[in-house]
């Protein structure tokens, strides 16, 4: 029998390549951090997008998240741009921290760049808890907004207003930048990622509690960040030495425990 290694791989599946019994896994983890979801909720969302990153236990090769995405061309001020839109992104807490799906991310986008080195290229994602929110703030720190620390420029406010139209119509609410449905499409549950006071201590956190504060309630707010080639290598190097970490630290662990056993009574 595999034992879990408590490291993570993630694969890119296409949504219709993926298998009944991974559907119902990918489910099964969404229903338990979300309330107020149901399945088919689940899977017309899924059915929309095209392909998921997929995480695996690289010990046992066991499920243990997902992240779904789609990328498509959108028209702004008469210009093309790329968007690679982030849907539903769930990860076992045992896990939290790891960075196989962002390796996975940073693949996708850089080839995307690579075949399409002329049309700009931005990340969409609607963000209801901090976890996703500073992924996004950590990994693209000059070109991500909304933030706490400079305003919106009017372009890129333009463009997150007609990104957010064209996907959820009249839930967009232009005003406060936020998406809030006429009816309820779920909302993080109580024990996932809580913001603590605490966390309210990050910048980064406590301005997005400020600019959602109802996203207990399942109010989404909508951001974008602009990818560059110069991003994805910072990133790139930013997985490889933390991934270099680990595995250090993974091989001290393994070294003081071998040494434990050999002692004598």
């Amino acid at each position: 029998m595999k034992t879990p290694s408590g490291r993570l791989r993630a694969r890119v599946i296409k949504v219709d390549d993926l298998s009944a019994d991974m559907i119902n896994r990918m489910w099964q983890l969404f229903a338990q951090s979300y309330d107020d979801v149901t399945r088919d909720q689940f899977d017309q969302d899924l059915a929309a997008k095209d392909a998921v990153f997929v995480a695996f236990d690289t010990g046992d090769d066991s499920f243990q998240g997902f992240s779904t995405f789609e990328i498509y061309e959108h028209y702004h001020e008469s210009k093309k741009v790329a968007v690679l839109f982030s849907g539903d992104t769930m990860l076992r807490p045992a896990y939290w921290g790891q960075t196989a799906i962002q390796a996975a991310f940073a693949r996708t986008a850089f080839l995307r760049l690579l075949r399409h080195p002329f049309t700009p290229l931005y990340w969409f994602l609607t963000s209801m808890g901090y976890r996703t929110y500073l992924v996004m703030a950590r990994n693209f720190p000059r070109r991500y907004w909304p933030r706490h620390d400079a305003p919106t420029p009017a372009y890129i406010r333009n463009l997150t207003a007609s990104l957010a139209r064209r996907k959820y119509g009249a839930a967009w609410d232009n005003a406060t930048g936020v998406i809030r449905f006429a009816r309820p499409q779920g909302s993080l549950a109580p024990h996932v990622a809580p913001i603590t006071p605490e966390l309210r201590a990050v910048p980064e956190i406590d301005f997005l509690v400020k600019a959602n504060p109802d996203y207990q309630q399942g109010v989404e707010l909508a951001c974008v960040a602009r990818i560059t080639a110069t991003d994805l290598a910072r990133l790139a190097l930013k997985i490889l030495r933390k991934t270099l970490l680990r595995r250090h630290t993974d091989a001290r662990t393994r070294t003081v425990g071998h040494a434990a056993g050999r002692v004598e009574p």
